[in-house]
């Protein structure tokens, strides 16, 4: 099984991917993990100029070309943050872009797609649904001490929540209360015969 935690940004989006050992049995110690950070800079533009509609659509189009050379081929299920629907600072429609862009990459090529709310998210990693990247990042580095600490606070967000679908699909324990009850909060995609699921 492969699975990934997508924390979409238009500047810096943090990606980790899990995937179980040949023949192995499930616990971290059995997963690899690796993560990635995809950087995007916005054009030079003359001052007081803003981008071209083009211009975005061609950012956001490497952002995700990029994203899906991380993680394709052979995903099983993408866990993206939800949308923060309380944002509307600069650039909210482009996000909103990007973000429907990558569901329609993942789901484009057959990868089931489960979307977690950033407080839902928060309150696995940490109990408070409120804490902020660095917090989460000590926190996932306490779970899986084999990650370079060094990794950036995007791409221990999207190990949070490529976690959370390793314990959905039961190739990581699930032994904290609070990791059981925010899972049962997310609402997960079905899944083709043959692929079993935490009971």
């Amino acid at each position: 099984m492969k699975v990934a935690g997508l924390d979409l940004s238009l500047t810096s989006t943090g990606i980790a991917v899990i995937r179980d050992r040949p023949r192995s049995t499930s616990g971290l110690d059995q997963m690899i993990v690796t993560t990635h950070r995809v950087i995007s800079v916005a054009p030079k533009l003359p001052r007081g100029a803003k981008p071209t509609i083009r211009q975005r659509r061609d950012r956001i189009a490497r952002v995700v070309s990029e994203i899906a050379e991380c993680v394709l081929p052979g995903l099983d299920l993408a866990v993206i943050e939800g949308p923060s629907y309380g944002s509307f600072g600069g650039q909210a429609w482009d996000r909103a872009w990007l973000w429907g862009a990558v569901v329609e990459r993942m789901i484009g090529n057959g990868v089931s797609v489960a979307i977690v709310q950033p407080a839902t998210r928060a309150l696995w990693a940490t109990g408070s649904g409120s804490s902020s990247k660095s917090p989460i990042a000590v926190h996932m580095s306490r779970m899986w001490p084999q990650v370079d600490p060094g990794v950036s606070d995007d791409e221990w967000d999207g190990l949070a929540l490529a976690s959370m679908g390793a314990q959905h699909l039961g190739m990581i324990p699930c032994e904290l209360a609070r990791h059981r009850q925010q899972l049962d909060k997310v609402s997960w995609p079905d899944f083709p015969a043959g692929v079993e699921l935490a009971s």
